[in-house]
């Protein structure tokens, strides 16, 4: 049997290495995936789109949005920003109908 000295903190010094330890793999990993030659995903627009459809699955939006209420907001900002849309559209139509008032008068 050896007496050790300072094992109070041993427990604590093993976890932050483990967690030093992941944290250098984990960048590492990430690392290949940003820079890897063949199939890098910053040269990759669609990976996001690709990432979400694989995560998704064959779940529907509206088990996602009660699974996920973060997610369910998505379906108010959609309409919100398609109710601007609209509304900035019309105007513009409306801006063409004016000019061509202005000008014939």
């Amino acid at each position: 049997w050896i007496a050790v000295n300072g094992c109070d903190t041993l427990y604590k010094d093993l976890v932050d290495s483990a967690v030093d330890l992941l944290t250098l793999h984990i960048g590492s990993k990430m690392y290949d995936m940003l820079y890897e030659p063949k199939h890098a995903i910053r040269k990759n627009p669609e990976f996001a789109r690709n990432l979400f459809e694989k995560m998704k699955g064959e779940k529907n939006d509206a088990f996602l949005g009660t699974a996920f209420p973060s997610l369910g907001q998505r379906k108010a900002v959609e309409d919100e920003i398609s109710r601007e849309e609209a509304e900035i559209t019309e105007m513009a139509a409306s801006l063409e109908q004016f000019k061509l008032a202005l000008e014939q008068a």
